[in-house]
């Protein structure tokens, strides 16, 4: 299996209280899944996306890629790993202002250092979700759909093995969203693993498994 998350836990304190952000969570994705986790707003379905990428660790449990155990890499391996096998995509764009949009869909194939035309990917990128006009344009001037999809591209120009998005349709149109879900397919279709999550419960076409969080809990594993 690709990704494994065996009995996961993250906790947090408010108000002098401490509540489990994600509780136990455990389950798989393989090579060529489509992967959707949804559920409500504050059911710690972004916190569990950020351990997985290794942003964030657990109190308990463990994330194995490829069988590593990612809680156990140090901050240099677990960057080495997101910019070459993990294609991370949050839910703001964070784009660098000082950068054109293509610059910003490049960088991480230059961070890896790939030979090849890095401007020819990214075109055929920017191209594929309907922004390549937009190429040299700066962040400031783009719509937040259209950052979304900069950000995508970003996210998916080294090929990674696992695409990991936050929210990745939250600000587009329905046209945009539907797009974006089915360059997701495709992707899987091809060898990688997507894991997307959201709060919309409508499965997409193309998913071939379906969790629910509620709680910080994963309810259901379809």
């Amino acid at each position: 299996m690709l990704l494994q998350v065996k009995d996961v836990t993250k906790i947090y304190k408010r108000a002098g209280l401490e509540f489990k952000a994600v509780d136990s969570a455990d389950f798989v994705v393989d090579s060529s899944e489509f992967a959707i986790i949804n559920g409500q707003s504050g059911s710690g379905k972004s916190t569990l996306l950020a351990i997985i990428a290794g942003l964030l660790f657990p109190e308990s449990g463990k994330v194995f890629f490829e069988d590593v155990d990612i809680t156990q890499l140090n901050d240099r391996q677990l960057s080495r790993l997101r910019n070459e096998k993990i294609g991370f995509i949050p839910q703001g764009h964070c784009l660098l202002d000082n950068f054109t949009v293509i610059d910003n869909v490049c960088l991480p194939y230059y961070l890896k250092k790939l030979n090849g035309d890095p401007y020819k990917v990214a075109i055929q990128l920017l191209e594929r979700i309907g922004i390549a006009h937009l190429a040299n344009q700066y962040p400031v001037q783009l719509s937040g759909g259209e950052l979304r999809r900069a950000a995508i591209a970003r996210g998916l120009i080294n090929s990674p093995k696992l695409i990991i998005a936050d929210e990745p349709t939250s600000d587009l149109d329905p046209i945009n969203s539907a797009n974006i879900m089915t360059l997701f397919e495709e992707i899987a279709r091809s060898g990688s693993a997507v894991l997307v999550v959201t709060h919309e419960f409508q499965k997409p076409i193309g998913c071939n498994k379906h969790l629910t969080m509620e709680n910080g809990r994963i309810r259901n594993k379809i």
